[in-house]
Formats: C-alpha cells, sequence, structure tokens
C-alpha cells in the first residue's frame, strides 16, 4: 500500500520535472545559436616565424591542445600544403572527428580556416591575425560558431567561450614556445675586396 500512496507524489514530480525539461526547451529557441571566442598573445618573433605554423595544417599537432590530448588521433590531410585549400580530417576516441579547411591566407598577416565538426552538427570559422609590435608580433586567434537551429545546442554556446576558450588559450602559448625557442638565423657575412 505505500507505494499507492506515493503515486500522486510521484506523478507531481513528474510534472514538474517535464515542465521543466519543456522550459529549457523552448527558452534554447531564445537564445542565441552563435558564438565568438577571441584570445591574443604577444609573441617575441616576427611573423614570418610564426605564420608556417598557422597556415600549414600539417604543423598544428605541434602545438595544438587538441592534438596533445590524442597523439593516436588518425589524421589525413589533402590539397596544396600550406595553400588554400589544404584540408585537414581528422578522427579520435577523444576529440572527435571533423575536418579544417584554409579559406584564405595573406602572407605574414592572416589565416582562415573553416572548421566543420559533424558529430557536434557545429561549423565555425578562424581566423589567425599578425600584427608586428615593438615586442614582436600580437596574434589573435579569433572562433566563431554556429550550432544553427537547435535549442538544445543553443544552451552550449553560453559555454564556449570558457569551454573552447582554454585551449585556444593553450595552444596560443605552446606556439610561442616553440617560436620563441627557434634557432636563430644565420647570417654569413663574406668579404669583399
Amino acid at each position: 500500500m505505500p507505494f499507492i500512496t506515493m503515486m500522486p507524489h510521484i506523478r507531481r514530480y513528474f510534472a514538474y520535472f517535464a515542465t521543466l525539461l519543456l522550459l529549457l526547451l523552448l527558452s534554447g529557441f531564445m537564445l542565441p545559436s552563435d558564438y565568438h571566442l577571441r584570445r591574443s598573445i604577444v609573441i617575441n618573433a616576427s611573423p614570418d616565424v610564426i605564420y608556417p605554423y598557422l597556415a600549414d595544417l600539417s604543423r598544428w599537432p605541434q602545438w595544438t591542445v587538441w592534438h596533445r590530448r590524442d597523439p593516436a588521433m588518425k589524421i589525413q590531410f589533402t590539397g596544396p600544403s600550406a595553400n588554400i585549400g589544404m584540408k585537414s580530417h581528422w578522427q579520435s576516441d577523444t576529440e572527435g572527428t571533423g575536418s579544417i579547411e584554409v579559406t584564405e591566407l595573406r602572407a605574414n598577416q592572416l589565416v582562415v580556416y573553416q572548421v566543420v565538426l559533424p558529430d557536434q552538427e557545429l561549423s565555425s570559422q578562424g581566423t589567425f591575425e599578425l600584427e608586428s609590435t615593438r615586442n614582436g608580433t600580437r596574434l589573435t586567434w579569433k572562433d566563431t560558431g554556429d550550432f544553427k537551429e537547435s535549442p538544445l545546442n543553443a544552451w552550449l554556446s553560453l559555454f564556449m567561450d570558457q569551454w573552447l576558450g582554454k585551449d585556444v588559450a593553450t595552444g596560443l602559448e605552446n606556439l610561442k614556445v616553440i617560436c620563441e625557442n627557434q634557432p636563430a638565423p644565420i647570417s654569413i657575412i663574406t668579404e669583399s675586396k
């Protein structure tokens, strides 16, 4: 008999839960489905030292967090190396499946890329902007994405800056270490008579 007397309480809790779930779903339609992320760092190196690490997707495993998290990640590169149209396709148990394509380049100034993450139903566009400063190069990494019409994924857009921002900042720090520890170019001086 105790179960029968608990039924009205169980129904009420179920109704509360269903109402809360419905409210979350409906409010998801009112949330922005897109996100914007921006991180910058000053690297004590010239743009021509940094740029190849950005434009050539085959060099990203040296400094990005995602590649370092899963050394067993399967990566395939297609298209012209360090050029518009170069693509990177990856499969990973921990980092998911996706692809990146370089869509715009301006030597030592700008790299634009498109990311597609089919598992998350997300596409994003990223840019690297390089600007010479007195202390080296200011590198700014921007990423914008859109979860499209999914009200559940719209909730994710509220947290993308925190989640993705940490990985972006760590990637920039990794790149800083690599670029600042490059051997200095050797100048050969010849005497002429």
